[in-house]
């Protein structure tokens, strides 16, 4: 089952809209104030009120399923709304009324169910009542008994339930030990934050059982996909109910350190994808319908490489275990992923589905042409990126991997400037990727007579998957910047001289970017650096990168021949293992 529309009339931001949705992945952009958390707060007051009908139609085993039934709610019953008054749910205030219509499906049949909201004269509380129309009440009910393949009249406080997970900053010291109906109601409130313990408590086999039961076991899958999600290979979980308070405890151990903390001591951005995780394993656990997942800003709090990992990992979720995705994103990288989007536009208070190409012309570049740019190159990568499998078995010509497209960009114009030919005279190809990760991946994975190449920065994030790669995949260590297995070589950016100490203070912290001096930088390409340690050493903010890297490729024709002298070091290694003669620079 999933929710194939919803339409809403009079409610706060939206006069009347209808929004149809994918059965699987929806990607709601939006500028700021445009209307996309409402439609949020849309279907979680449906499902609350949805839910307390339900629960009237389990206790009262005579009432028919359709009947015309007041119920109500007070302020603080939605205090999630973030209002003051019952005025503020009103689009136009003086009208009574709003509704919230929503249509499940199965794939074959549709099943309308509205649900119409009314103030009341004294304020106090609002009522609702589930399908107005007698005759669109017995049809929702004939419906709706074949969409959920049930008959009416069984308890149904299960059928439907989405869940609201917002980006978490911290998460409380304790957390008792409770029942499965607590558990329940506070994902329905969205609350997952507050339970995360009793999640992953539940989903693991005691201690004593865990080695017999390892294949059952959802807290090594969560294990697993955090590993993969945030390239972590140290972490594990261990549980604990402390006897006498009842209280659960649950660690993450860091293996190689032999270290281990409790989960809210954990980064943000750790505890965010453990929450998203703990929530959809709790489903597939208990075996409840949680029919959607509704995420807002889930890339919060991660370095963009792990972004892109965690909104593939959605992806495959959404279709391998049938569940229906809503994410909330102001993300450009990954908005460029999707070829089609939910656009909700500020002025008409509209939402549509459309293309992501026509988001971009129609919409981006008349607000923001920088963010615009950006985009326009991450899309034209990933429709590059589409054709990877037949580049891979057409092409002989070895294949360049980078972190990003505007790193291709840099390349091609240093190669010109410095040896007045195009990149490596057209012998080979080049592709972007989205961060070290995937090129790694690439370049791992790779199992045709193709040689691929995969150029990471030099930082952590770099190091650690040039690293694992060594250490995993029989890669042999060259030389400093080089390693190899057969065809397949991972080079990791050199660092200029004249950023080496600064490199070695940041932790090698060195991107394509930095190989042009900080004169090169702030003059000829206007990026702004800040200075560190008395004017010692200059960087720029990573935060800003997308800007930074739009900033230098609008730029990079003003620059001169010298100004690309520190990318020769990669160029020569490249052209060792393609067997290249470059002419003299």
């Amino acid at each position: 089952m999933y929710i194939s529309k919803i339409k809403i009339k009079n409610f706060k931001c939206f006069n009347d809209v209808e929004v149809e949705f994918d059965p699987n992945f929806n990607l709601i952009i939006g500028q700021n104030n445009s209307g996309k958390s409402t439609i949020f707060d849309a279907l979680r007051l449906w499902q609350l009120a949805f839910q307390k009908f339900l629960k009237d139609r389990t206790n009262n085993k005579q009432s028919s399923f359709y009947v015309c039934q007041y119920f109500s709610f007070t302020i603080d019953d939605i205090s999630f709304l973030r209002i003051q008054d019952f005025k503020n749910l009103y689009k136009n205030p003086y009208n009574k009324d709003f509704e919230i219509s929503l249509t499940v499906s199965n794939g074959t049949i549709e099943a309308i169910l509205p649900i119409i909201f009314t103030r009341t004269t004294k304020g106090q509380v609002i009522n609702f009542q589930l399908l107005k129309s007698p005759g669109l009440r017995k049809d929702a009910s004939k419906k709706l008994s074949g969409v959920l393949k049930s008959h009416l009249g069984s308890d149904f406080k299960e059928t439907f339930l989405f869940t609201y997970i917002n980006p978490v900053f911290l998460l409380p010291n304790e957390e008792p030990l409770f029942a499965k109906g607590y558990v329940l109601n506070k994902l329905r409130e969205s609350k997952a934050n507050e339970i995360i313990r009793n999640l992953l408590f539940t989903i693991s086999p005691e201690q004593k059982k865990l080695k017999q039961d390892q294949k059952n076991n959802k807290l090594i899958d969560i294990e697993n996909n955090l590993k993969e999600i945030l390239d972590l290979d140290n972490i594990s979980f261990s549980r604990r109910l402390e006897d006498e308070d009842s209280y659960i405890r649950i660690f993450s151990k860091d293996e190689h350190l032999n270290t281990e903390v409790e989960i809210n001591q954990l980064g943000s951005g750790t505890i965010n994808v453990l929450n998203i995780l703990s929530v959809l394993a709790y489903g597939d656990y208990e075996r409840f319908k949680l029919n959607a997942l509704l995420l807002d800003e889930p890339d919060s709090h991660l370095h963009f490489n792990h972004q892109s990992r965690l909104y593939s990992h959605l992806k495959k979720v959404s279709q391998d275990a049938n569940k229906q995705i809503f994410i909330i994103t102001h993300n450009s990288t990954l908005i460029s992923q999707f070829d089609k989007v939910l656009f909700l536009e500020n002025n008409n208070k509209e939402i549509n589905t459309i293309s992501l190409d026509e988001y971009l012309e129609n919409h981006l570049k008349k607000i923001d042409e920088n963010h615009y740019n950006v985009m326009k190159e991450l899309s034209e990568s990933k429709k590059e990126k589409e054709n990877l499998e037949k580049i891979l078995s057409d092409s002989k010509k070895p294949i360049i991997f980078c972190e990003g497209t505007s790193d291709i960009s840099i390349l091609k114009k240093a190669f010109k400037k410095l040896y007045n030919l195009e990149l490596f005279d057209n012998e080979v190809r080049i592709e972007g990727s989205n961060g070290e990760g995937e090129v790694g991946n690439k370049v791992k994975n790779n199992k045709t007579e193709n040689i691929i190449i995969g150029i990471l920065d030099n930082d952590l994030a770099g190091q650690k998957q040039r690293d694992s790669i060594i250490r995993n995949h029989n890669f042999k260590e060259i030389n400093d910047i080089h390693c190899a297995n057969g065809n397949n070589h991972l080079i990791i950016l050199p660092i200029p001289n004249f950023r080496k100490e600064v490199a070695i203070h940041f932790q090698k912290n060195t991107f394509i970017e930095y190989l042009f001096s900080d004169e090169t930088l702030e003059q000829k390409l206007g990026v702004e650096l800040t200075e560190y340690l008395g004017e010692k050493f200059k960087r720029f903010d990573d935060s800003k990168i997308d800007s930074i890297k739009s900033q230098i490729i609008n730029n990079i024709d003003k620059l001169e021949k010298d100004d690309f002298i520190s990318f020769i070091p990669l160029f020569e290694e490249v052209a060792k293992i393609i067997k290249y003669q470059l002419p003299s620079a």
